[in-house]
């Protein structure tokens, strides 16, 4: 499944390069709503590589394509576009937690974080975008993220070799 998900991602990438990935407005907000429900979709069977792709694709989704339409986008547009880009953020946060958070608990406290932004759809999404402080911060978050789930893998490796020391000598001392 994993050598399957990274072949998708890798002819994703490959066409990328060869073309104008963003496409049209519609392409953009089409490709990055199917995107995203892909990750949902895939995640858990995700393998470092399928992360480092998928979090590649989401930068060019938030950053590069966002740039070309900002201006073209609706305020539903809008809308949408921070929905994509909350639902992904919250899938990377559940993956590295493991949360046993269900699939409903998950879209419900999506839905909420983008009612709060959009409840009276007039919050003005570019005032965030220009804001330095908010972007670093959010690659910042993006990188803690990476680096907390690099971690723990890292402890994880160190505790399955201290068992597998601990069981090699209990052996030798039987």
């Amino acid at each position: 499944m994993k050598n399957i998900l990274a072949f998708s991602f890798l002819v994703i990438f490959l066409i990328s390069c060869t073309s104008d990935y963003c496409g049209s407005k519609n392409e953009y907000l089409n490709s990055y709503k199917s995107f995203v429900a892909d990750v949902e979709k895939n995640y858990k069977n995700f393998s470092d590589e399928d992360w480092k792709q998928s979090n590649k694709e989401f930068k060019m989704f938030r950053d590069s394509c966002y740039n070309k339409f900002e201006s073209q986008l609706t305020n539903d547009e809008e809308d949408q576009v921070f929905d994509y880009t909350t639902r992904y953020l919250l899938i990377k946060v559940k993956n590295v937690f493991q949360t046993n958070l269900s699939d409903d608990k998950f879209k419900e406290y999506s839905k909420k974080i983008n009612e709060m932004f959009t409840k009276d759809n007039s919050f003005d999404f570019s005032k965030l975008k220009d804001n330095e402080n908010i972007n670093k911060s959010l690659n910042d978050f993006e990188d803690g993220i990476d680096k907390f789930g690099e971690g723990m893998d890292k402890l994880g490796k160190a505790f399955e070799k201290f068992a597998d020391d601990l069981n090699k000598s209990m052996e030798n001392n039987k």
